[in-house]
């Protein structure tokens, strides 16, 4: 089955994909021994340390002693059910899903009777049992066909990603065998006699059905036509089974598909027959925009990179991963297509994080599940509909495309096994694990010659640290004795290090910023929010969600949404990030380090010359002197006249800019100015050694000029030409800056003139003629009035 399917009755949430639940009493059917016999203590703590991670250990110890085994015979203004063990007849209220001839679980309570709980039975919930398949036949031994006393395992899904053998309870006991001493079941054994497969590549013909793939991302696929079908309840047995591990009942056909999933790892998917014209299905890439409504009643479009089982027309299921309504199991279903497939694992993954849904048996193909299991699992599945005595008649051929996969062997030297695991084990105990584990194993010249078993996977190729993994945690990593390596070390250089360190400490205390770390991707919602599209930005192949799919080129969204996830808290912010961004020169693609920063203000606009005195510090700390050059803006967040590019000795830097206010009300309300430096130069660079000039003896003169000019001038052409008026002025700095809107283009700065002579003290008659000329460049050369 493709998922759990959706039924209209509901005492049961479909279960979720995050764990795993497994019964210990069902792993126990595939091995050669009872669960009684063993201690559940060495089990979990078996798995824990060697197999995977338990979330969670329940025991199940249920009473049934109030239950009454009963059949619904008539349905009216109540319900009646007779009790044969009572031999009387109850009436109860009606229920939903009741139907003459079904069965029931009622509660006797002194002479009061009501329907079965699944709290009556040692559940937390509250909902009414299911109702189950009634056979005569079991009125009198219907308690041999549940457990009362069971353990349930909750496995974390995450542990075991790369085993897709263990997502199964025939998978789990694999594992215990070896650890129990208890071989396993064969499989013949619990599995029906299937008539002869009709083996072809791509197509086959095999009685009424026919079978077309078109795709080479279905590897194997079988499958088997089932005529004059009872379509009935589940017995008490299956029902039971399923919910002990969170499973919802629904019909015999739909339960035992689940049923077999959950018992050997294979997803099924039983199709009504009457939705395929001339019984054929054709498996193939989808049509683009095809629409499909699945299962559980939402519809979705399909893409042409989707595997979509088909019957000529119209999609009828999203392949290995949910179902369609049109050929669902319906309680008229009276012949049906069953299928068992194996599908390329990425093309699964990607289709259901494409429509956002993940299902049991899409968990499972992802993870490339056996590809030699598809007949037996149908095997299983016709076992398990006799068990549950389902009448139905089997088509005379099997269908089963796809080749066999290639046997896949490791070689692995002794030698090689002792030196990576740091202990001498014995070639008998490394032949016995390996075995236990379903390799098969030659030895020659202390050479093994491992076979890998399909049921591993086949994901990727295995290679000998594999093997020797597999040995390692079977004789546990705890009982190997640590030991430290041996490692050469010598002298490198830490610069980049302590600069970075260095960076990171101006702008966080001596700028009082705060630190971001951010993932290396674009947040697409922040794009879609800001309605910005990067440029030639990389985009990753196998992204983990559609919201993180290209590396960064700029780090300015995520200083954006840094804003908009924390202005609320308070009106004024600064934030900065040394991160990473990404570009591609010469079709190949470079990691670069950058540096941003934000400050904002809620209220009032944030002053760009102020933050160019703020990152005075950290050039000062870095041993840079820069300069700011006007540019035009080449981004749309940023404010015309109020961007500018950053130099330092004519080699390209960084920015700095003011973010447009109206702009910013797509995802702040606020004002902010925004920095981006290179941060691989910044922390690269290497300041010169700092040489030791004598002061002057002389005192200094200071002088202050306001001035009126046009905001297009940069301050740095301003300071450079007064600086190169005398050799005795030795510094010009900005002080004040004033600014209203009635000044239009023009702003006004007050600038601070530091004088000294080397050679001895100053007189007034030369403070004024050097001011003289100063003024006389301000006022001709930039056309700046004096206040």
């Amino acid at each position: 089955m493709f998922c759990d399917s959706v039924s209209s009755i509901g005492y049961l949430t479909l279960k979720s994909t995050a764990d795993m639940k497994l019964s210990l009493r069902w792993i126990f059917d595939h091995l050669q021994g009872s669960a009684n016999s063993i201690d559940i203590n060495d089990v979990w703590q078996w798995i824990g340390n060697r197999v995977a991670e338990l979330e969670e250990i329940t025991f199940i110890n249920r009473s049934f002693d109030q239950c009454v085994y009963g059949q619904i015979t008539a349905i009216g203004l109540t319900t009646d059910i007779w009790c044969s063990q009572l031999n009387r007849t109850v009436s109860l209220d009606n229920r939903s899903d009741g139907r003459i001839g079904y069965g029931a679980l009622l509660i006797q309570e002194d002479n009061k009777f009501r329907w079965a709980l699944l709290s009556d039975v040692g559940s937390v919930r509250t909902q009414m049992y299911p109702l189950f398949n009634y056979n005569s036949e079991d009125a009198s031994r219907w308690k041999d066909q549940v457990a009362c006393q069971d353990w349930i395992l909750t496995i974390d899904n995450k542990s075991i990603t790369h085993r897709p053998d263990l997502w199964s309870h025939r998978g789990f006991a694999q594992e215990l065998s070896g650890a129990l001493n208890m071989p396993m079941r064969p499989l013949q054994e619990l599995c029906a006699c299937l008539p002869a497969p009709y083996v072809n590549d791509t197509d086959a013909f095999a009685g009424p059905i026919s079978i077309y793939n078109t795709t080479s991302a279905c590897q194997r696929f079988a499958a088997i036509y089932l005529s004059n079908v009872n379509n009935q309840l589940s017995n008490l047995y299956i029902i039971d089974r399923l919910l002990a591990i969170d499973s919802k009942p629904i019909n015999a056909l739909v339960d035992a598909t689940n049923y077999v999933m959950y018992d050997m790892g294979q997803p099924l998917h039983a199709f009504d027959a009457r939705a395929f014209e001339n019984k054929t299905l054709y498996i193939t890439t989808s049509s683009q925009n095809q629409s499909l409504t699945l299962l559980d009643g939402t519809t979705v479009q399909t893409c042409a990179d989707d595997i979509v089982i088909t019957n000529g027309t119209n999609p009828q299921a999203l392949a290995g991963i949910m179902g369609g309504q049109e050929s669902s199991i319906k309680d008229s279903t009276a012949e049906c297509i069953v299928e068992a497939a194996c599908f390329q694992g990425s093309v699964i993954r990607k289709t259901s994080a494409r429509v956002k849904k993940r299902t049991d048996a899409s968990a499972r193909f992802e993870k490339n599940i056996d590809p030699t299991m598809q007949y037996n699992a149908l095997a299983r599945f016709i076992s398990v509909l006799n068990d549950m005595r389902v009448a139905y008649t089997l088509d005379l051929r099997t269908v089963y495309l796809g080749k066999n996969p290639e046997i896949q062997q490791v070689f692995l030297s002794y030698k090689m096994l002792c030196e990576r695991i740091g202990l001498t084990v014995k070639i008998s105990t490394i032949e016995s694990i390996l075995q236990s584990l379903g390799f098969k194993v030659n030895i020659q010249d202390d050479v093994f010659a491992i076979t890998v078993p399909p049921f591993r996977g086949t994901k990727e190729s295995l290679i000998p640290e594999d093997i020797i993994e597999e040995i390692a945690r079977i004789i546990r990593f705890d009982s190997i004795v640590p030991v430290l390596p041996q490692r050469p070390m010598s002298a490198f250089d830490i610069a980049t290090v302590t600069r970075t360190r260095l960076i990171k400490q101006i702008c966080a205390f001596g700028m009082h910023m705060n630190e971001l770390q951010s993932y290396a991707m674009f947040d697409e919602q922040v794009l879609d929010t800001i309605k910005w599209e990067p440029k030639d930005a990389i985009e990753v192949l196998s992204p983990v969600s559609e919201n993180w799919r290209r590396l960064c080129t700029t780090l300015v969204p995520h200083m954006l949404q840094a804003i908009h996830k924390n202005h609320m808290y308070s009106a004024r912010l600064a934030f900065f990030e040394f991160g990473r961004t990404w570009y591609v020169q010469h079709d190949h693609p470079y990691e670069h380090k950058k540096i941003a920063a934000i400050w904002y203000d809620k209220y009032k606009p944030v002053d760009f010359y102020w933050v160019q005195d703020e990152l005075d510090a950290l050039w000062d700390g870095l041993g840079i002197s820069v300069k700011y050059q006007v540019a035009s803006k080449t981004e749309p967040w940023y404010t015309d006249g109020q961007y500018a590019h950053i130099y330092h000795d004519e080699y390209y830097i960084g920015s700095i800019g003011t973010i447009d206010a109206t702009w910013a009300t797509r995802i702040f309300e606020g004002y902010s100015v925004v920095v981006e430096l290179d941060g691989d130069y910044l922390i690269n660079y290497k300041a010169p050694t700092p040489q030791f000039i004598s002061p002057s003896r002389y005192p200094i003169v200071q002088r202050d000029i306001s001035i009126l000019l046009e905001k297009t001038i940069s301050a740095d052409s301003i300071i450079a030409a007064l600086r190169a008026v005398d050799s005795r002025v030795t510094s010009v700095y900005i002080v004040d800056r004033f600014y209203k809107p009635d000044m239009h283009t023009s702003h006004a700065l007050t600038l601070r003139i530091l004088l000294q002579d080397t050679h001895g003290t100053m007189v007034v008659e030369d403070i004024d003629s050097i001011m003289h000329k100063l003024i006389v460049i301000l006022t001709e050369s930039f056309n700046a009035r004096i206040r």
